[in-house]
């Protein structure tokens, strides 16, 4: 009788833990996949489709992606939410352009989820037209890159030559996911660059792309 009451209690135990997981992946998969579902409210301003060229009017083009998503298991065995995106910063001037950007180390509120927080990465890996189509955009290194570098800033820094085009990844993550679909884009000031993404009730200062003399 000691082993039936024991196998008893435990089912119950693995079903709901079985079904935990199953509606946190589910919600995960819906928060960085729902890409047409959201509202105008949700988008906060952002353009409907991330991919539009943005011209900054200084011959300088900067394209974001939409996200891909999916769930990242930490060393320890937590569960989070990852999206990944695409952003693309084209030269047409004949001068070459210095960019750089840079996301600290800390977690900021997501704004309508006071309990969640989100990070950003700029995971190293390099992105071509050929990846567009792919599973995380080809982005394949991304859990051994969160699993050494997840309490740590990251950066970026390259000269992109006249006429041409470079392309990188920007990670995002949460603990549970955002209730909504995620839109991104890169946002050029002067020389200085903000991040502005749904998921922050204001643009966050990510770098800056500057001329070389």
């Amino acid at each position: 009788m000691g082993n039936g009451e024991s196998t008893y209690k435990l089912v119950p135990l693995l079903k709901d833990n079985y079904m935990r997981l199953l509606f946190f992946n589910l919600f995960i998969l819906t928060s960085f996949f729902a890409l047409g579902s959201c509202n105008t409210s949700t988008n906060k301003g952002l353009s409907g489709i991330s991919t539009i060229p943005t011209d900054t009017a200084k011959g300088i083009i900067i394209k974001h992606s939409l996200p891909r998503g999916n769930i990242y298991n930490d060393p320890a065995g937590k569960h989070f939410a990852y999206g990944v995106f695409w952003a693309s910063v084209i030269n047409k001037t004949a001068t070459p352009i210095e960019l750089t950007m840079n996301f600290p180390a800390d977690s900021f509120a997501i704004s309508g989820q006071p309990k969640d927080y989100v990070k950003f990465f700029l995971p190293p890996g390099t992105m071509t037209p050929e990846k567009e189509s792919v599973y995380d955009y080809g982005l394949t290194t991304l859990k051994s890159f969160l699993d050494k570098h997840f309490h740590e800033p990251s950066q970026l820094k390259t000269t992109i030559k006249p006429k041409e085009e470079y392309r990188f990844y920007i990670a995002v993550v949460s603990k549970e996911g955002y209730n909504g679909a995620v839109r991104a884009e890169l946002v050029l000031k002067e020389q200085n660059l903000f991040y502005k993404i749904n998921m922050l009730d204001s643009l966050l200062p990510c770098g800056s792309i500057v001329f070389k003399k």
